[in-house]
């Protein structure tokens, strides 16, 4: 489900090509880049390596804006970042963070990625979990949510944009998955705002490895590492952590569209 790579100055088009064929692997669902580079060029390096092979987006949000419909602030990348004065925002929060998709509320949205400036010595791994496993469990685990994921449609908003999908659906016969609860439209009926709250609380189960058949697959990024993935076919979330100080742990992530 995990596929590692190692960048050096030398071995640039290689990794360009084992990437673009990695991709295509229906059973590799995230894939992490590590590369000796100072903390302060992280982000740039990864800009510069990635442009070559696709393009980010202008997607990026400043979490302090009270009104979600004018987030954007036009800029590619944004910060992750724990501060301690901006509150109610996972991305600068200590918390842990249920697993979710980015995509939910963008209609054709590519993938994410993160990259590391810096990280806490204990916690705040991006998890990962696969969506066939997450299906089978829930079937087990409560039957009635499982037939509300697989049939019903629900609508997400933000940022002046909107999707409505299945939280679990088949394309091309791909299952794929599409949910953040704290993007779901309130114009939702009230029945699909009550699952969707069953289905979070389930999520947070996971996270803490309250459901022992659905297996946690952690990341946890280093300085001069990145991590990017099939957004509508896994889900992500963070273990939450402990930092003595604000920006202990400090992610760069961007939205991306590869051009394979």
């Amino acid at each position: 489900m995990i596929k590692n790579y190692e960048i050096s100055k030398e071995n640039h088009k290689k990794i360009y090509q084992n990437f673009m064929s990695d991709w295509l692997d229906k059973n590799l669902k995230v894939f992490t880049f590590k590369s000796n580079i100072s903390s302060n060029n992280v982000k740039d390096f990864y800009d510069s390596f990635f442009s070559e092979i696709g393009r980010f987006l202008p997607y990026a949000e400043d979490a302090t804006v009270t009104d979600r419909s004018k987030g954007r602030t036009g800029e590619v990348w944004m910060e992750i970042r724990n501060v301690s004065s901006i509150k109610n925002a996972y991305r600068h929060s200590t918390n842990s963070q249920p697993l979710h998709t980015d995509g939910s509320y963008i209609p054709n949205f590519p993938t994410s990625i993160l990259t590391c400036v810096t990280n806490v010595k204990k916690g705040g791994e991006t998890i990962f979990v696969n969506i066939e496993s997450v299906l089978k469990d829930l079937k087990y685990f409560n039957i009635e949510l499982y037939d509300f994921v697989t049939s019903e449609n629900i609508l997400h908003e933000r940022c002046g944009e909107s999707r409505e999908n299945k939280i679990f659906y088949l394309e091309k016969d791909i299952l794929k998955v599409n949910f953040n609860y704290y993007c779901i439209s309130d114009k939702n009926p009230e029945y699909i705002l009550k699952f969707a709250k069953q289905l979070l609380n389930y999520f947070i189960l996971i996270e803490k490895n309250q459901r022992q058949d659905v297996e946690l697959f952690q990341v946890k990024l280093n300085t001069g590492e990145a991590v990017i993935w099939k957004d509508d076919q896994i889900l992500h979330g963070r273990h939450g952590f402990i930092a003595k100080h604000d920006s202990e742990r400090f992610i760069w992530k961007a939205f991306y569209q590869p051009n394979f």
